[in-house]
């Protein structure tokens, strides 16, 4: 089930998951979805990382606070992702170096530059 704003969902993306088997329902429906299931079931949470809302949602008899163990899987990347978070990093490293040259030019030449400018740069 994926709870989000069905509106932003464009109809192709909406058929698409329907096909997958996804069950697209409103958000505001999520922590009753929630605290349901969580009746039923014991449920694995990350405090650091869920809003109180959610842990909240969770009796506390049907609740383990810790780390869920995907995000662990998450962090193994295979040789094609770190490939691409290599040139990732290699183009924002060149973006940046570009913002402050820029930046270098403009404090040079005496120009007053404020946050929304440097922030301007860096887009």
């Amino acid at each position: 089930t994926l709870f989000v704003d069905e509106a932003k969902v464009p109809k192709d993306v909406h058929e698409a998951l329907q096909a997958a088997s996804v069950d697209v329902r409103d958000y505001d429906r999520a922590l009753p979805f929630l605290r349901a299931a969580a009746a039923e079931a014991t449920v694995c949470v990350d405090p650091s990382r869920c809003s109180a809302a959610v842990v909240d949602a969770i009796p506390e008899h049907n609740r383990i606070n810790e780390q869920c163990p995907v995000a662990d899987f998450k962090a193994v990347k295979n040789e094609g992702e770190l490939r691409g978070m290599r040139a990732a990093h290699v183009r924002d490293g060149a973006a940046v170096a570009r913002a402050f040259s820029r930046l270098e030019k403009r404090v040079v030449s005496g120009e007053s530059v404020n946050e929304l400018d440097v922030d301007a740069l860096l887009i």
